[in-house]
C-alpha cells in the first residue's frame, strides 16, 4: 500500500520494525515468597521460613 504525494508521485511505505525482544528478569510480584506468619521474604516459595519456621504456603 502506498499513498500519493502532492506532486502525483508515490510515497514509500514506512519500514517494517522488528518485533521487540523478550526482556528477562525476575517476577514482578514476590508475594509467593512472603511468609504468611511473620512477613519474612523466603529464598524459594517452597522452603520453610528462616525466621519463624513456618511451613505454610503464602498466598
Amino acid at each position: 500500500m502506498t499513498d500519493q504525494a502532492e506532486d502525483g508521485g508515490v510515497l514509500p511505505l514506512a519500514p517494517q520494525r522488528e518485533p521487540a525482544a523478550e526482556v528477562g528478569g525476575e517476577e514482578a510480584c514476590w508475594m509467593n515468597r512472603v511468609c504468611p506468619e511473620c512477613g519474612a521474604l523466603k529464598e524459594t516459595p517452597a522452603e520453610k521460613c528462616w525466621r519463624c519456621g513456618s511451613e505454610g504456603s503464602s498466598y
